[in-house]
């Protein structure tokens, strides 16, 4: 039997979720610009983007990881390429070391369904400053496998109040919400 805290805590991560996730999609160019502004810089932003409609959710049956919202936009690069950036984002406030293999399995799946590269981009919410996961890695014999994606940890905007509370920018607030609810 789950104890009440344990409820509070699962209704908690579904309303951030649910929240980063909406978030996400109204202001995926703010998110950019915020916490990932060279990925923002390679975007031309007069051409507008896409939020995609993926069948990148697991089956019923299998176990998705829990507190972690995949966003996936298709844009357009300044030299005219057509680009996908995945977001995922750990929305469990603490480390999580199934993080790194979902984001790769989203990745995967990503390719998978539209067989064009993708880029990930990893989102920690967890109140650790020293846990970030920003590489996967695989090797068997001679097989190895890497990956390696940015991360922006909102625990390092906890030293920056002044600045998110001086921001216009929808994802200072967002950064501000979530640093707040999580250090209760």
């Amino acid at each position: 039997m789950r104890s009440m805290r344990e409820e509070l805590d699962k209704s908690a991560i579904a309303d951030f979720d649910n929240t980063w996730k909406q978030a996400l999609k109204l202001y995926f160019r703010a998110l950019l610009l915020f916490l990932f502004p060279e990925i923002h810089d390679i975007i031309d932003w007069k051409h507008h983007y896409i939020k995609l409609k993926t069948d990148l959710e697991l089956t019923v049956n299998s176990q998705e990881p829990k507190g972690i919202a995949n966003q996936l936009f298709q844009a357009r690069s300044k030299e005219g390429e057509s680009i996908f950036i995945l977001i995922s984002i750990e929305i469990d406030s603490k480390e999580d070391i199934d993080f790194i293999e979902s984001i790769h399995y989203y990745n995967c799946r990503a390719v998978g369904q539209y067989k064009r590269p993708v880029i990930s981009l990893g989102i920690l919410a967890d109140r650790g400053k020293s846990w970030r996961s920003r590489k996967y890695k695989y090797a068997k014999g001679k097989y190895k496998k890497t990956m390696e994606f940015p991360i922006a940890k909102l625990v390092d905007y906890q030293s920056r109040w002044e600045e998110l509370e001086a921001s216009t920018n929808p994802f200072a607030i967002a950064v501000s919400s979530q640093r707040s609810a999580v250090s209760l």
